[in-house]
């Protein structure tokens, strides 16, 4: 079946969600209500908080589809990514590219990243898809993020996957339509979203390059944005995704 599911971190936003008939849980971490800042324990907190929710769900034998709560989805992406599940994709990944190749923006039904074009950038572990079969990523997400160090001088838990997800990585023939690579070591089939359906905040409010192709991405992943929470939400508001206050287009 297909559930959504929301992690809070704090008493009162469970509350609160549940209360507005969200499908919510409590999350339990030592994030509380505080926000996680780049750099900030809370940040640490978090990473740990969300490789180890991945890798209780894959053990439970589930497909999950993770997205950080400063990701605005657009269009509903089951369609898109039972494709790609179809296709034997275990793992699919947002990144923090700053555009698609010609190829992804031109392909009917649309699919995955070129892999010469895509994989430069980070993936990113706020928004990305994970079969069952990464169990043993996930665990060894949750290793390296027990270790000493795995957040100082600035790491965090997007590095550590990307060091995991990039051991033994193998590019697909030119020939294979799925564009799948071979991921950790050769265990996994991995892809990545195009930019043009899955945008970074650059992307979308910066460049404003979707607007130009007159594309309507399925979500979109508020990175790059200045100003913590505030900025985000003003981000969302000037980009009219913000739908909880009577702030009006008009003031945009």
């Amino acid at each position: 079946g297909r559930s959504a599911l929301l992690g809070a971190t704090d008493e009162a936003t469970n509350r609160g969600l549940s209360a507005a008939g969200a499908r919510c849980f409590p999350l339990k971490s030592s994030i509380g209500a505080d926000e996680a800042k780049w750099g900030s324990p809370g940040f640490s907190h978090m990473g740990r908080t969300k490789a180890l929710l991945v890798r209780t769900l894959l053990e439970l034998n589930a497909t999950l589809l993770f997205a950080d709560v400063d990701v605005v989805f657009l269009r509903d992406p089951l369609p898109y990514l039972g494709r790609q599940l179809a296709a034997h994709a275990q793992l699919l990944f947002h990144t923090d590219g700053f555009g698609s190749s010609p190829e992804a923006i031109a392909a009917q039904p649309p699919g995955l990243e070129t892999p010469s074009f895509g994989i430069t950038p980070e993936m990113n572990t706020g928004l990305f898809l994970m079969a069952p079969a990464a169990a043993a990523l996930a665990a060894a997400w949750c290793a390296a993020l027990d270790a000493d160090g795995a957040f100082s001088n600035w790491k965090n838990d997007q590095q550590a996957l990307n060091q995991l997800l990039r051991r033994g990585l193998v590019a697909p023939p030119a020939s294979d339509a799925r564009k799948l690579m071979a991921a950790y070591g050769g265990s996994l089939q991995l892809g990545l979203l195009p930019n043009h359906l899955f945008p970074s905040g650059h992307l979308f409010f910066i460049q404003r390059a979707l607007h130009r192709l007159g594309a309507t991405p399925v979500a979109v992943h508020l990175t790059f944005q200045n100003c913590d929470q505030s900025g985000k939400r003003h981000r969302m508001r000037e980009g009219g995704l913000w739908l909880l206050d009577d702030v009006g287009p008009h003031l945009f």
